[in-house]
């Protein structure tokens, strides 16, 4: 196992060594970023195909979705670019900047690889002995504190959504209307007068679904089992219509990967085959109806999907082509804006962010700028909006870093992501039937692709509006049941 961390290491630095002394020879930009984006796929799936190879692969593990991410980014993305000839974004050219992105992008594919691969060789492997352990090993859980959080949070759920639909508009019904009806410039002029706190409550019911099967271990009565999806479709159906994809896949995603981690259950084959595609087409066209206009031309919500499923080709194009992958574009951008020493933000995109980001506007309307933002009206003239038409280009985890600490940055912290989803992993594998533990890997695993795709921040804040709430219930629970004893042995239905 040593051997093959150090042998990727050896592939991993030298291929990116060799594509860089190679795009500063060749005379063909395009030649050069060719090398670069085959670079990048090769350091990002070489762990995949290491673990297929020996029979180690787990659909779960962080860097499944890290490496995915950034090859599809970095890698597919770029070669799908040059293919088609096609540099222009917004109505600007990135061709100027595009080798020097890639080779930003391997910096940090060949830093997060590399350094989740180094701790997890350093890590102590679990043997199957250690991944059964049995169910007295476990912490205690206390499910009366359990159930008592557990309504608090529906019912915080559902009231704050309800006050954030009244806000909206002029009563709970209109505001759903506005909700469901597509970014309107009616939509964007009401939106001020509410705050995400209450917008994305629902998904403190998708904690709560989480919550009931980490409690139970997951053994489910019919009963319990109906509860847990009625959790999860409120959520999932409240932000698929209102096009908040951000929020649709974690919904779904955290209890869903919570119930694998726990009961060791992974999907087979034809179960990967056949709902992996769905979903796909399902994800890749929500941004293409966001937009009241984009909804009356195509017939509405469920006609969209309909024909996403007729046409897979062409989601599958506007994919790889569209707006879903654009951060290499948005990157030259930025990189173009971002010239002098001056210009960077040392660590306002990053730590920055997350201190400002817990300020809700309304209380506080006059509340310092993000450095998003900022970076947005460097790049495009103006902050994001929800208004039609409104610019929020995502610029990657890259983008972030880079946008922090320049190339250093990148490499850095890149780095301190890839160690610190192997730490998680890890820790999960050693006691895999700790809640504390399950609520967190579910998370991260659930986010990484996300955090990858649209940068640490804002991504990083969505992953703790899950994260808290469920890693809160289930600290509470744990430590009451800690002092009552190792294992709470009440029956099921005690739920």
């Amino acid at each position: 196992m040593r051997s093959d961390a150090k042998g990727f290491l050896v592939v991993a630095i030298g291929g990116g060594v060799g594509a860089f002394l190679i795009a500063s020879v060749l005379g063909s930009w395009t030649v050069a970023s060719a090398l670069l984006a085959v670079a990048i796929l090769a350091v990002a799936t070489y762990p995949l195909i290491a673990r297929v190879r020996e029979r180690r692969f787990d659909l779960l593990e962080p860097i499944v979705g890290g490496s995915i991410a950034l090859g599809v980014i970095f890698g597919i993305r770029p070669i799908a670019m040059l293919i088609v000839g096609d540099f222009a974004h917004r109505d600007k050219d990135t061709s100027p900047e595009f080798e020097f992105v890639l080779g930003i992008g391997l910096v940090g594919t060949v830093a997060f690889t590399a350094a989740y691969e180094w701790l997890r060789q350093r890590q102590r492997i679990p043997t199957s002995r250690d991944l059964a352990p049995t169910i007295e090993s476990a912490p205690g859980f206390e499910r009366g504190v359990a159930f008592g959080y557990l309504l608090t949070l529906v019912s915080l759920s559902v009231a704050l959504f309800l006050i954030h639909l009244s806000r909206l508009g002029s009563d709970v019904v209109d505001g759903f209307r506005l909700m469901t009806g597509g970014v309107t410039a009616e939509l964007a002029s009401r939106w001020n007068d509410t705050t995400e706190y209450l917008s994305a409550s629902p998904i403190l019911s998708a904690c709560a679904a989480t919550l009931v099967g980490v409690s139970l271990r997951w053994r489910l009565t019919r009963r319990q089992l109906a509860i847990v999806v009625m959790l999860v479709a409120y959520p999932t159906l409240v932000f698929y219509l209102s096009g908040d994809r951000r929020y649709v896949l974690p919904s779904i995603g955290v209890p869903l990967v919570a119930w694998m981690l726990s009961s060791g259950t992974r999907p087979g084959r034809r179960v990967l085959l056949t709902v992996v595609p769905v979903a796909f087409l399902v994800l890749a066209t929500i941004p293409f109806i966001r937009w009241a206009e984009a909804r009356n031309e195509s017939g509405g919500v469920a006609a969209a999907f309909i024909e996403g499923l007729g046409n897979p080709a062409r989601t599958v194009n506007r994919f790889i082509l569209g707006p879903d992958t654009a951060m290499v574009s948005a990157l030259a951008l930025e990189v173009r804006a971002l010239r002098t020493p001056q210009d960077f933000f040392y660590g306002r995109a990053t730590v920055g962010d997350l201190l400002l980001a817990p300020v809700p506007h309304i209380v506080f309307p006059g509340k310092p700028q993000t450095a998003r933002n900022e970076m947005l009206i460097k790049t495009y003239g103006a902050p994001c909006e929800t208004s039609v038409g409104g610019i929020c280009d995502d610029f990657s985890i890259i983008g972030t870093f880079y946008q922090d600490f320049w190339i250093p940055g990148v490499a850095l912290l890149m780095a301190l992501v890839g160690a610190a989803s192997a730490a998680i992993w890890g820790r999960w594998q050693r006691s895999p039937l700790d809640a504390r533990l399950v609520v967190v890997t579910a998370s991260w695993v659930v986010f990484v692709p996300i955090v990858f795709r649209a940068g640490f921040m804002p991504a990083f804040q969505w992953c703790l509006y899950f994260l808290v709430p469920c890693l809160l219930g289930a600290v509470l629970s744990t430590f009451q049941g800690s002092r009552h004893g190792a294992i709470d042995k009440r029956p099921r239905s005690a739920f």
